[in-house]
């Protein structure tokens, strides 16, 4: 083993990100491919698929980018479905050269465009966290879209989802559908049986031969490795406390038990509708007013208390119960205990509202 550093800090901030430690699916026989083989996330670059029989596993939010990407360059491509995501439309264009013009020039116009974007997406609040009827005009959209690119009616019912719209994370494409509807693309709904040494075995009985298997099957959010890192003042680990009561911070941000240190895109901060950089910009606010205050009361170590956690985490498992993420279906916002513990259940300018000052009175504030 190599020699090991110790570095010393005052604070520590746990910056890894939600979407870091990729999810491999627990299929049989799976270790035993003798093709090439890897995680959307750990793409292997040496790998030419030009004319080659490809598998992909999975069609969630790195799917949808990498199917319309290689479909035209593969022999054969085999698109292994178990839900169907609703897929709505991305109404992005050019920018006229005025607009670029305008948006270098004009003072506060960036700040109006994003306000705007912003603004829209926080029309689907609504929806996700009270009452899914609200969300017609989107999954209209999606409906419609599907209608449009997928002409093939048996293929277009095995692209309709069958779950409450929002659920699981809605996806943005104007090209996935016609790349799934392409001659040399096979959408497989039978569940897999195993993988073979050179094929894919699905529940039917069917053998269907390749030579690259991609695995699009998402990342460990809830239980991140990254969790097994980080030891608090009893010498517990993240991994251990949250595997035993579920995730919890406070804020999102914050941990009783493990002072001094901050989480960005912690428990209860990621997005189904909007902009995740809004939500870290929000906890970056806080943890800034944190050092401010340490150094303004000669403090060296904060700590959330338990009462100020556990009122906090009881308001967001408040709100998340008549929200769309704990309708049933099976994705990324819910852990094992059945909750969905990764997502905010409001409007984001109400989180942009809780974390703008730091409140020392939920802290005990001390010097080491």
């Amino acid at each position: 083993a190599g020699a090991t550093t110790t570095w010393h800090a005052k604070e520590l901030v746990l910056g890894v990100g939600a979407l870091c430690e990729p999810r491999l699916p627990d299929i049989e026989g799976i270790d035993g491919f003798e093709g090439e083989i890897f995680h959307s996330a750990r793409w292997n670059h040496d790998v030419d698929l030009k004319g080659k029989r490809v598998a992909v596993i999975g069609t969630g939010g790195s799917a949808i980018q990498i199917v319309p990407s290689i479909a035209p360059e593969v022999g054969h491509l085999d698109l292994y479905q178990r839900t169907a995501p609703y897929v709505i439309p991305r109404f992005d264009r050019p920018y006229k050269s005025w607009e670029r013009a305008a948006l270098r020039n004009v003072p506060g116009l960036r700040r109006v465009v994003r306000a705007q974007d912003w603004f829209f997406r926080e029309l689907q609040v609504p929806g996700l966290t009270r009452n899914p009827k609200l969300m017609w005009p989107v999954k209209s959209a999606a409906r419609a879209l599907r209608q449009t690119q997928v002409r093939d009616e048996e293929l277009r019912r095995k692209l309709t989802p069958d779950h409450t719209i929002g659920c699981k994370r809605m996806l943005i494409s104007n090209t996935y559908y016609p790349a799934v509807a392409g001659d040399n693309v096979e959408l497989v709904t039978d569940p897999i049986r195993r993988v073979n040494a050179h094929s894919i075995e699905t529940a039917d009985g069917t053998e269907r031969p390749i030579d690259v298997l991609i695995v699009c099957t998402g990342f460990h959010v809830t239980d991140s490795p990254a969790f097994e890192l980080v030891s608090g003042r009893s010498g517990e680990s993240l991994a251990e406390l949250w595997g035993r009561e579920g995730m919890a911070a406070y804020k999102g941000t914050t941990v009783h038990g493990f002072p001094n240190l901050s989480i960005l895109m912690g428990p209860a901060t990621g997005l189904g509708h909007s902009s995740m950089i809004f939500i870290i910009e929000s906890q970056v606010n806080y943890v800034m007013s944190m050092l401010e205050k340490k150094r303004e009361l000669g403090a060296d170590v904060a700590e959330v208390t338990a009462r100020a956690q556990s009122r906090w985490n009881a308001w967001v498992r408040k709100h998340l119960s008549d929200s769309v993420w704990v309708t049933g279906c099976a994705s990324w916002y819910v852990d094992a205990h059945g909750n969905a513990p990764a997502v905010w259940p409001s409007w984001t300018w109400l989180y942009r509202l809780k974390t703008r000052k730091f409140d020392a009175d939920s802290y005990i504030m001390r010097i080491s």
